[in-house]
């Protein structure tokens, strides 16, 4: 019996239930390894540095490599880099979705955008970007497009600096910066000092505005959800066409986006009254 396709291969259930104390499979155990060798400070790593934190054979590790590409859950870049695919996303997304933060956030999404009209949708922070946990799509023919899995920059997106103006100093945050920031549109900040203002003014607001800056024809309103501890685990945006997102609805959008990041956070167990979220 199949029990799972892909990328065109069949995977059968041809063995028979083996005990937990059973000896692991050594490829799966130095798959798994390699995986794991990626993290939020080492989002992409060069061959040689996999070699060096798994201690297996360069010719071992290419062959796993290959097969975690060809699977979807490790990507090869441009620039000869390897990263976590999205594939590795999407199987884990299945785990993910009895997890609080989804679970509790969906029906505010949905709510959302029934009162709004416009895509909602929920990132977390995942390595330099943000990545969208949860999504409800503009009835509008016309609409900002995001789907579950989809990445975007922190510095450009509203969704992003919604979560960026409040996480704490250190060595993630310097590389950050260090790394600089990429141009997408004429509007996009890049320089240091004005997105550092740019945040200074999200955290006194409580939230963000992408004009434009990520997209051209796109303005979003993000704002950040905190947990019990009051940690932001994620953020919330309204994204649509700038003729109907205008800096003047910007007021009423935020402020239902506000009552909805409170609500989200108050179900997580965040009863603090001192910010604005």
């Amino acid at each position: 019996m199949v029990i799972q396709m892909v990328n065109g291969t069949e995977f059968h259930d041809a063995e028979p239930m083996v005990a937990p104390s059973a000896r692991p499979v050594a490829a799966v155990v130095r798959a798994a390894a390699i995986l794991r060798v990626f993290s939020h400070e080492r989002p992409t790593l060069h061959f040689s540095q996999i070699v060096d934190a798994v201690g297996l054979p360069k010719s071992t590790t290419h062959r796993l490599l290959l097969t975690l590409i060809d699977v979807g859950f490790v990507e090869q870049r441009q620039d000869g880099t390897y990263a976590l695919g999205i594939g590795l996303f999407e199987v884990g997304s299945l785990a993910y979705a009895n997890v609080s933060l989804r679970a509790i956030a969906q029906p505010f999404v949905l709510q959302l955008m029934d009162q709004t009209k416009e895509t909602v949708h929920m990132g977390v922070l995942d390595g330099f970007e943000v990545v969208s946990l949860e999504q409800a799509s503009s009835p509008h023919s016309l609409r900002a497009e995001v789907y579950v899995g989809k990445r975007a920059p922190l510095h450009c997106t509203a969704v992003g600096k919604a979560i960026l103006a409040f996480v704490e100093s250190g060595p993630w945050l310097q590389r950050l910066w260090a790394n600089g920031f990429d141009r997408y549109t004429s509007d996009t900040i890049t320089d240091p000092a004005a997105l550092r203002a740019e945040l200074e003014g999200v955290r006194k607001r409580g939230f963000a505005v992408d004009n434009e800056e990520h997209e051209v024809g796109v303005r979003c309103v993000g704002a950040p959800i905190r947990d019990a501890s009051g940690t932001v685990v994620g953020s919330l945006s309204i994204s649509g066409p700038s003729a109907r997102v205008t800096p003047e609805s910007v007021t009423d959008l935020s402020r239902r986006l506000l009552q909805a990041t409170r609500q989200i956070s108050a179900a997580l167990g965040y009863a603090g009254a001192g910010h604005p979220s």
